[in-house]
């Protein structure tokens, strides 16, 4: 029988909602002994900052049933699907997990299974080489390719699409880890009516949570889309500064640093998502652009989803090479944990393949590629600092200890 002691999720929670306490509370069900998230830390996989810290979002899922948090460090946190899965699939292997869990549309788990085997096969990759270079878009010439090779769609939802990525991770690297999958119900991500939610009894998206954070701040309308236990660490959020965090805070940052670079400074770079003309397409616009979102607005095309340029514009600004996002992860840190995490921190935090932090500071030990993504994650949560409703010390974070509950 297949061991059922250790469930991993790779997330966000951004901001953690009722879904994602669904989740939780049904593997739970499915009989598994302690639950593992991987989160991102403050800079997400949209190329921007999370609507609130990562302590105060991990403190959230441990008091919805997490039994452990650590963080998927920037840059994979902000990184294409396939970086960010595959960052997020080796943490949660390197501390025992036995399945990875997440939200699916189609809810077939086999059916995700076979399309990732498709997309990983050397028949796809001749289809998708040869449709791309018929002058379309990267992601519609990954559908048109699959397609071509199936002869069916590719699963169309977020959470599928995403799900796919975890799976090829895990094939890629020959893991011995269950895929589980819990049919996702509720608002679409794109549904930004937080009424819809109350009317149609349905789980929120978290992206209409954040624009109601940004909005109206911890509104009564939160009361449907959050756990009381989150509701109440998000107002002391609040209370504290520490909400809503927003990325339109640094539109001079942006602006300032692309305006002083040069199209030049650009030429043949190595930085991440920014190859292919897009980061000398974004220092011409810059020069147009009034605000962050319109610079990215300008900067968008065919050949450059708004996704993409979003991840260039950070990575250009705090100097993310390709090699760092193809590197395996050097370390994680414990953004929190309880009794039952700390069971499982006793016993594998040193012998972790991927060391296992309870600050930044001990990353300093751990040899030049630890060095190097402690660097790109303070630099990262320095930009973070900035986007808070009342800016704070740059390194706020590097003094930050584990949240522990219980």
């Amino acid at each position: 029988m297949f061991d059922k002691k250790i469930a991993g999720i790779v997330c966000e929670y951004n901001p953690f909602h009722s879904g994602h306490r669904y989740q939780i509370d049904e593997i739970r069900k499915m009989g598994y002994e302690k639950i593992v998230c991987v989160m991102s830390g403050n800079i997400v996989q949209r190329g921007e900052v999370a609507i609130t810290d990562k302590y105060t979002r991990a403190e959230c899922a441990l008091k919805c049933g997490a039994d452990l948090v650590l963080e998927l460090p920037f840059p994979y946190s902000s990184a294409s699907a396939e970086f960010f899965a595959a960052a997020g699939v080796r943490i949660l292997h390197s501390v025992g997990a036995d399945c990875i869990c997440f939200g699916s549309e189609c809810g077939d788990a086999d059916e995700l299974i076979s399309a990732a085997k498709i997309c990983m096969s050397d028949e796809f990759a001749e289809a998708y080489k040869m449709t791309a270079s018929s002058n379309v878009g990267t992601a519609e010439a990954y559908f048109e390719a699959y397609k071509n090779v199936a002869h069916r769609d590719f699963p169309s939802g977020a959470n599928d699409i995403l799900g796919i990525s975890y799976i090829k991770a895990i094939l890629n690297d020959g893991i011995d880890m269950r895929v589980e999958v819990i049919k996702r119900t509720g608002s679409d991500y794109r549904d930004n009516d937080i009424s819809n939610v109350a009317n149609n009894r349905a789980h929120p998206s978290a992206s209409m949570i954040r624009q109601e954070i940004l909005g109206n701040g911890i509104s009564n309308k939160m009361y449907d889309c959050v756990p009381k236990a989150t509701l109440n660490v998000l107002k002391e959020a609040e209370e504290k500064m520490n909400l809503p965090c927003d990325m339109s805070k640094l539109d001079r940052a942006f602006l300032s640093y692309f305006r002083l670079m040069t199209p030049e400074a650009f030429a043949d770079t190595d930085i991440a998502e920014a190859g292919g003309g897009l980061a000398e397409r974004i220092c011409k616009m810059s020069h147009k652009a009034k605000s962050y979102e319109e610079l990215i607005r300008l900067s968008a095309g065919k050949k450059y989803p708004y996704a993409r340029v979003r991840r260039a514009l950070l990575n250009c600004m705090i100097g993310v090479k390709n090699e760092d996002i193809r590197r395996r992860p050097s370390y994680s840190q414990i953004l929190g944990f309880n009794s039952s995490g700390r069971e499982l921190l006793s016993g594998k935090r040193n012998c972790s393949e991927i060391p296992l932090v309870s600050k930044p500071a001990d990353a300093d030990t751990l040899g030049d590629d630890a060095a190097r993504q402690s660097i790109l994650s303070s630099r990262a949560d320095s930009v973070f600092t900035l986007s808070k409703p009342k800016n704070s010390e740059s390194f706020e974070y590097i003094l930050r200890s584990p949240i522990i509950i219980g």
